[in-house]
């Protein structure tokens, strides 16, 4: 019987999958990405978990074929090396497949975007990249309401990812909290009249503009569940991200409460330290509901099913603190509970 394995390694997490000839997903395991270790040093535990998947065919009667790795950044399909990634700096230019293949692996690199087992990864092509951006409010004009909510709320998430990073620095967060600032004064206004240039042309500036503020510091914990909920139940990125960024702050205002401080007061809530959680949490859920987006129960989620994800979900990478299973579940019983 013929099996194979696929990798997808981000900057946050690394995602492992070995399937049959049949597709069918049989084993999923998933560790954390350490950016601070270099090439070899990375994918040593990568490789040992390769290992262990080809020892478990071997116990069911088969040989693994093939070997897909997806990985965040621009990729050398020839060489089978990583040219250069932003969230794993120092895999740059590592020849991935040549060293995956010293360890004597039936390795094929790959990098695609698919639902077929329901799991987000991304597409990085080098000619997909831009030589210009045109970032143009006109454009936006005849964008439906739902679609302004949804992609105006990703914007919010990434500010707001981007100060509690753990590559926190005060350019990211000064741009992040402006971002958060015109997203919570022009982006219902967008929502109810789409025709509004002002909105729009604000909404634009801080879609680029935290752009830059998070690709320096790195989105975290709620792009973390938000990608998993996105790929599990196939519901729109933003409306994702605005489904647990309520309780996502609510959480983070425990142990982050001086960068949750800075939130509050740039949106106008009380950004004293007791009972902060509670105050961003209703906030933002207001503003959420403000614009029409759907919550996990109103989208019909099963509860258990929803819960379970918390035993799926890795730390975040880039947060200034360490998750555990039980800090997800607690998150995740806000949202689905909402």
């Amino acid at each position: 019987m013929k099996f194979y394995i696929g990798i997808d390694v981000g900057g946050t997490k690394i995602a492992y999958g070995l399937f049959d000839e049949a597709r069918k997903l049989l084993v999923r395991k998933q560790t954390a990405s350490d950016d601070q270790k270099e090439g070899q040093e990375f994918f040593e535990p990568v490789l040992e978990i390769i290992r262990g998947f080809m020892e478990e065919t071997g116990n069911r009667g088969g040989t693994v074929e093939g070997i897909g790795i997806g990985i965040t950044g621009f990729v050398d399909f020839e060489k089978g090396a990583l040219t250069k990634t932003a969230s794993l700096p120092k895999l740059n230019n590592f020849a991935v497949v040549d060293y995956l293949k010293s360890g004597e692996l039936p390795l094929r690199c790959t990098h695609n975007d698919t639902k077929l087992n329901n799991v987000k990864n991304n597409l990085f092509v080098p000619n997909c990249i831009p030589d210009l951006a045109v970032v143009d409010p006109d454009w936006a004009m005849t964008m439906p309401p739902k679609l302004t909510a949804s992609c105006g709320f990703d914007v919010f998430s990434h500010a707001i990812e981007t100060i509690s990073s753990s590559r926190w620095n005060p350019m990211s967060e000064t741009i992040a909290l402006k971002c958060i600032d015109i997203v919570w004064t022009y982006l219902e206004r967008a929502y109810h009249n789409g025709s509004d240039v002002e909105a729009r042309e604000y909404m634009h500036f801080a879609s680029s503009a935290v752009a830059v503020a998070f690709s320096d510091s790195l989105i975290n914990l709620g792009h973390e569940i938000a990608h998993m909920i996105g790929a599990r139940y196939h519901i729109p990125h933003g409306d994702c991200c605005a489904m647990v960024t309520p309780a996502c702050l609510k959480f983070l205002a425990g142990k982050l409460p001086v960068e949750m401080g800075r939130i509050a007061k740039t949106l106008g809530v009380d950004d004293r330290e007791d009972g902060l959680g509670d105050r961003l949490y209703d906030a933002v859920l207001a503003f959420r509901k403000r614009l029409g987006i759907m919550s996990a129960s109103e989208h019909g989620l099963d509860k258990a099913e929803f819960m379970a994800m918390a035993d799926d979900l890795a730390s975040p990478v880039f947060l200034s603190y360490t998750m555990t299973a039980d800090d997800y579940r607690s998150i995740l019983a806000d949202i689905i509970s909402e």
